[in-house]
């Protein structure tokens, strides 16, 4: 699908950035000083390397989408550089608009590496879903927080389904992740245990 192959662009651009530490990342750490003296970047860019996500770290999706969002300009001046041999990863504008758009979409969830039997899905799921699950890696998560955030999630998804500045495939793909959801929604009736932190199961009260 186009996402992934979006997503396999960036992680080869920061796998080639990395590893040529005599060639590439000399010239990748000038092209960023060179664009934060420029009027044309909106942020304060600082020389960094370009993060690649991990698989059992779904997060890093989102940051390395982040990430290259940022730092786009710096990515499309490398990647033109013919000297480099990077043209293969080049995005043009609609590619670098559904790369948005995925950052967009992932901010806030709390998924395991289960749910990356769809990695497409799971990785639509991020700007709704980061949030979600640095709140669960805190030192005190709490199950009875755990039905709100997926309600919190499910409005998110139905949102980003219904808008239109989105892409047909990322609303399509958003759906099939908000369908996704509610199976696993559904289940947690079956759980005595979110039942109780949900204060739904009254013959625990009773005894």
């Amino acid at each position: 699908m186009f996402a992934n192959f979006f997503l396999l662009q960036l992680r080869k651009l920061a796998y080639a950035i990395k590893n040529s530490t005599t060639i590439i990342l000399p010239r990748w750490k000038e092209i960023i000083e060179l664009c934060a003296l420029t009027l044309t970047s909106k942020k304060k860019l600082t020389v960094r390397k370009m993060p690649r996500d991990v698989s059992i770290r779904w997060n890093s999706t989102y940051d390395m989408l982040k990430f290259s969002s940022t730092y786009r300009e710096p990515i499309n001046k490398i990647t033109d550089d013919r000297s480099m041999k990077l043209r293969d990863y080049e995005l043009k504008d609609p590619e670098w608009k559904i790369v948005e758009d995925l950052r967009d979409c992932l901010k806030v969830g709390f998924f395991s590496p289960f749910f990356f039997l769809s990695l497409t899905i799971i990785h639509l799921f991020m700007q709704i879903f980061k949030t979600v699950t640095l709140e669960f890696s805190t030192d005190t998560p709490c199950i009875a927080n755990v039905i709100p955030a997926m309600d919190r999630m499910h409005n998110e998804l139905r949102a980003a389904c219904n808008n239109e500045e989105y892409s047909p495939a990322i609303r399509a793909a958003l759906k099939i992740g908000m369908n996704l959801l509610n199976k696993y929604y559904s289940i947690t009736d079956n759980s005595e245990l979110y039942r109780i932190a949900m204060s739904k199961l009254n013959i625990f009260f009773i005894r």
